[in-house]
Order: C-alpha cells, then sequence, then structure tokens
C-alpha cells in the first residue's frame, strides 16, 4: 500500500468514526458507514463461507438483533482494499 493510499484511508476512517459515537451500529448505520446498503449486508451474512461473492462483516447477534461494532468494520473495510494492479489482473487485464 502507497504511503499516500494508506494515509488517505485511515483519513476517511476517523471520519466516519466521528460521525458514528456508539461502537456498535445497527443495520442501517452499520450500512451507511461502510457505503452499502442494508440487503448487501444481509445477503453477505446469509451467504457467508458459501460464496464466492464478498463476505459479510463480522456481526453481533444479540437475541434476533444483529449489530456491528465500528472496530469490525473498520477491519472489513481496510480487508476489501484492491491495489490497482491486482483489479486489473482480477478481470483478465481489461
Amino acid at each position: 500500500m502507497s504511503p499516500s493510499l494508506a494515509a488517505n484511508t485511515h483519513s476517511v476512517i476517523a471520519s466516519r468514526r466521528h460521525r458514528h459515537q456508539s461502537p456498535v451500529l445497527n443495520e442501517k448505520a452499520a450500512a451507511e458507514y461502510v457505503g452499502m446498503s442494508v440487503p448487501f449486508l444481509r445477503q453477505s451474512r446469509v451467504k457467508g463461507e458459501h460464496s464466492s461473492q464478498t463476505t459479510a462483516p463480522v456481526f453481533l447477534k444479540i437475541g434476533k438483533s444483529v449489530r456491528y461494532r465500528i472496530a469490525d468494520l473498520d477491519s472489513w473495510l481496510l480487508a476489501q482494499r484492491k491495489e490497482p494492479s491486482s483489479c486489473t489482473a482480477d478481470k483478465g487485464g481489461i
């Protein structure tokens, strides 16, 4: 990871953390935090490791409620990073 990309990534994460004071978010707030939809989070949670699609962020199940720790969402976001050269390689060099 280049130093400027790393700095930018950490800056975005810090900015998002500042807007969300609670360390635990509900589905709607978690979806907003990571920039995805609630249906994406639900589908990726259900599919889990049984799919070649993007895996879900780690979540908490409290009774029937689903919650996400901000630290887990940050880790998940960082794990989704791809270097530009790896993205073109994934698409057959396009």
